[in-house]
């Protein structure tokens, strides 16, 4: 800085404190109602006291109340059961009338157990190995292996595939490898499912089956579906 700007800063310094303590004075000018007294303080006002004394005599000690509350009033007597009063009300009077009984017609009846007949008595004894006949579509005779694990039967193939013929859903498949091509409508019950009649102990059953792609194993899988109620299933008997 040199020797001419410090003078000029010398001679600004008063005016910056003349603007203070002019600033001083504005905040602290004086007060001209010194002497006035002072505004009642709002928590030195007295409360509003009632006219009426709290404690004054009562004049109508003696006199009966009108509207008495006697507080044992609401409760519920409950009569004592080893009193010796005789107008006790009668426990069993509150219980209804005993219904008529029901009578089951005879058609109705379920016979005695003398008359039953067991469940193995209705149905054939079946190998876990024998042959049946396809009827519906022919193809003659298959080997069918009882398989109670299974919940539906199949039909165990070499190969087949899902076609259109005539705008109806059908199916082509080959029983053995160098077998004939067969065409049948396929079933609404699901896809590769087939519906036929099937020839087996002397009964004619209808039946679904599933086809199923087998490298080695042909023929039918009977399931629940076909066994159950039906035939009893023989594991010790083979007539293959």
């Amino acid at each position: 800085m040199t020797p001419q700007e410090n003078e000029d800063a010398e001679e600004r310094q008063p005016d910056a404190e003349h603007e203070s303590s002019a600033g001083f004075e504005r905040l602290w000018e004086a007060v001209d109602d010194l002497t006035d007294a002072d505004l009642a303080d709002p928590l030195d006002e007295p409360e509003d006291i009632s006219l009426d004394e709290p404690w004054a005599t009562v004049q109508d000690l003696n006199a009966t109340d009108e509207d008495a509350i006697d507080p044992q009033d609401d409760e519920e007597e409950v009569p004592d059961p080893w009193s010796e009063d005789d107008n006790l009300p009668d426990p069993l009077a509150a219980l209804p009338a005993a219904l008529p009984p029901v009578v089951i017609p005879p058609s109705l009846q379920m016979p005695p157990m003398s008359e039953w007949k067991s469940s193995s008595e209705r149905t054939h004894k079946l190998a876990w190995r024998t042959s049946a006949r396809l009827l519906s579509p022919d193809l003659g005779k298959l080997i069918c292996v009882a398989d109670p694990g299974a919940p539906i039967s199949r039909l165990l193939v070499a190969a087949w595939e899902p076609v259109d013929s005539q705008g109806l859903a059908s199916l082509s498949f080959r029983v053995a490898d160098d077998g004939p091509q067969f065409h049948v409508p396929a079933s609404r019950g699901g896809e590769g499912m087939l519906d036929c009649e099937l020839e087996l102990e002397g009964e004619i059953i209808p039946l679904r089956l599933q086809l199923e792609c087998a490298r080695e194993d042909r023929g039918l899988r009977l399931g629940r579906d076909v066994l159950a109620g039906h035939f009893l299933v023989d594991s010790s008997r083979d007539d293959l």
